[in-house]
């Protein structure tokens, strides 16, 4: 691929509809060289913020989500814009060092936001004309990059979640293989062995 592919889909602000919009981001970074490590890791972010659409923006009343999705295979380089007309909220905002979401009162929903500023390269948001916008953006080139962010990322959440998220015997191990590999996966944050409340 050596020209620059741009293409945006509209999607129903749905739990049930984030499938169909997994698999739209999924095709269109396959025609790109980027390899899977990284592809997980932007299909785990885009489905962080998709969730937090729902989650937040629209609530009961529903609404849509569009995807906007650009692979640069000679610049290896693919952002994604996701945006939608809920109500206005930055996720990235109030320097969110201790990982957690001022919106839902705390809790593990900022572990999400965290996951994403580690394993993307840009994460940036605007409001314009009544509209949320969110870009992410990923740089592929080196192959070890990929793996060493997936891991920075999956300590990262793991020490934020050491407190009160995590029985002391399982926060106080180091991250195995299979950790790495459950973030890779594309698996949602309550999926994740090591952000298991206490007593599940």
């Amino acid at each position: 691929m050596s020209e620059r592919i741009v293409t945006t889909r509209r999607f129903n602000a749905l739990v049930s509809d984030e499938r169909n919009a997994q698999k739209f981001l999924t095709d269109q970074l396959h025609q790109s060289s980027m390899p899977d490590t990284q592809c997980n890791g932007v299909r785990l972010a885009v489905e962080e913020l998709f969730s937090n659409i729902i989650s937040y923006a629209y609530g009961s009343a529903g609404g849509v989500v569009d995807l906007t999705v650009s692979v640069d295979d000679a610049a290896r380089l693919a952002s994604v814009l996701i945006s939608d007309e809920g109500k206005e909220f930055d996720p990235f905002s109030g320097g969110r060092s201790d990982a957690f979401d001022s919106r839902s009162g705390g809790g593990t929903a900022g572990l999400g936001i965290l996951l994403v500023r580690r394993l993307m390269d840009e994460c940036s948001y605007r409001r314009v004309n009544g509209r949320n916008e969110v870009t992410i953006v990923k740089r592929w080139g080196l192959a070890s990059r990929g793996v060493e962010a997936v891991g920075r990322a999956a300590q990262s959440v793991g020490e934020a979640g050491s407190g009160q998220f995590n029985a002391p015997e399982r926060s106080q191990k180091p991250l195995t293989d299979d950790d790495l590999a459950l973030v890779v996966g594309g698996l949602t944050m309550p999926d994740l062995p090591f952000l298991q409340p206490l007593g599940k």
